[in-house]
């Protein structure tokens, strides 16, 4: 399935977090957050560009997909595949 239908399969049910976490210049880190449906639907979404169904796939907070996001996220995700 393409990402574009797994995010629209998954409207209404997702409220994910995307932040920086922590503030450890030596070991910096994004924080994935979210309830089992949203990570399950993040899992969909990669597995969806790792299998070729798209290069590369993106949902933003303030733009496309932003109802997947809770009040909380600070930055959108985009997942691209290489080769």
């Amino acid at each position: 399935m393409h990402p574009a239908d797994i995010a629209v399969s998954y409207a209404g049910r997702t409220n994910l977090t995307v932040r920086s976490f922590g503030h450890d210049h030596d070991d910096p880190q994004v924080l994935l957050e979210g309830d089992k449906t949203t990570l399950l639907m993040l899992a969909d979404l990669i597995r969806a560009v790792a299998e070729g169904k798209a290069d590369n796939f993106g949902i933003s907070p303030t733009g496309a997909g932003s109802v997947h996001f809770g009040r909380g996220a600070q930055m959108g995700l985009y997942i691209s595949r290489r080769g």
